[in-house]
């Protein structure tokens, strides 16, 4: 459990990093920080065997998936940048 765990803190992590880098984005380049924000979510739902009896692990799922939501535009082909 400790690595699964740590593997959400990152995800965390990662998470408000990109997400805090839309204000300085124009809307061009909101559609990477989409793609970015889908990878973790991605990585993030193999924890729930482990996690998903936590209330903070539910809750930043939801909230990860409406913020998800909320940005603008998707671009696929430029990758997020992240790697398992």
């Amino acid at each position: 459990m400790e690595s699964a765990l740590l593997e959400f803190g990152a995800i965390v992590a990662l998470s408000s990093d990109r997400y805090s880098s839309l204000p300085h984005l124009d809307n061009s380049e909101s559609g990477y920080v989409r793609d970015s924000l889908e990878t973790l979510i991605d990585q993030m739902w193999p924890l729930e065997d482990q996690l998903g009896n936590l209330q903070s692990y539910q809750d930043f799922a939801f909230l990860l998936e409406h913020i998800t939501d909320a940005v603008d535009g998707h671009v696929a082909s430029r990758g997020s940048g992240y790697n398992r």
